[in-house]
């Protein structure tokens, strides 16, 4: 990050906010952590963007998390605010008002495709980026005018012993499979085909070659975990790609 920044695209910095709301163990830190606050003004500036702490996910969370973008600013700092209200008037209403240039969706519980348009057209209909938290679905973001999204989804898959691949012989327009290796048992993958068993093994393994140079013995190795994060990696590199030049025309 500071020794190679030109060989990075885009570089976006996360608040931790959501594994704060979802960790049980340890007790909630609603205010800022002075600990980030002080990164921020170090390395802030090395980030394209970076989010606020919205370390209240509730509904009507907005004015726990304005204060805690308040205080940011404060310091000098510029964190893209993070709406958790789609549909109230008040939150998003506040950042087209106060002339915010970028808007971060947070996510949810049962949070919808439909949840999503609605809150991304409001923002987008006055001139706001959109940044979307917890979805590398290409059938949601093909469909999604967002500017930028995040998911764990290309580590979630490494961990669980998973490999996600574009496919460019389905005849469907969303083209990815999705497969566990054999040499790993997780509960979080049942229901995913292993790929030693699959009738087109050897074609999926050729598709995988020709894009990557990576072979099965790499994804079985010693190497394997590093080969198999390239590849989860490379795909969502892939539908980024796809994404953008469908959203150009």
């Amino acid at each position: 990050m500071l020794e190679h920044r030109e060989m990075i695209d885009m570089l976006i910095l996360d608040s931790g906010a959501w594994s704060l709301n979802n960790n049980k163990s340890h007790p909630k830190e609603m205010a800022v952590p002075n600990k980030l606050m002080f990164y921020l003004q170090d390395f802030g500036h090395r980030f394209d963007f970076y989010f606020n702490y919205d370390s209240d996910f509730t509904i009507g969370g907005f004015e726990n998390n304005y204060l805690n973008q308040l205080q940011l600013e404060k310091a000098g700092l510029s964190p893209v605010p993070v709406v958790h209200d789609y549909y109230g008037r008040t939150e998003i209403d506040h950042y087209i008002k106060k002339g915010y240039r970028r808007v971060a969706l947070g996510s949810f519980k049962n949070r919808k495709i439909e949840d999503i348009l609605h809150a991304t057209k409001r923002l987008k209909d006055a001139g706001i980026e959109v940044h979307l938290f917890k979805n590398a679905s290409f059938n949601h973001l093909s469909r999604l005018p967002v500017d930028s999204a995040d998911a764990s989804s290309w580590a979630q898959n490494n961990a669980h012993g998973c490999i996600a691949i574009w496919n460019p012989n389905l005849v469907s327009e969303n083209k990815t499979q999705v497969f566990r290796m054999q040499d790993f048992q997780s509960k979080n993958a049942r229901g995913v085909p292993y790929l030693n068993d699959h009738r087109y093994k050897d074609e999926i393994l050729e598709i995988i070659f020709q894009s990557t140079g990576i072979t099965y013995n790499n994804l079985m190795g010693l190497d394997s975990n590093l080969y198999r994060a390239v590849l989860n990696c490379f795909y969502y590199f892939q539908i980024q790609e796809l994404i953008t030049n469908k959203q150009k025309h």
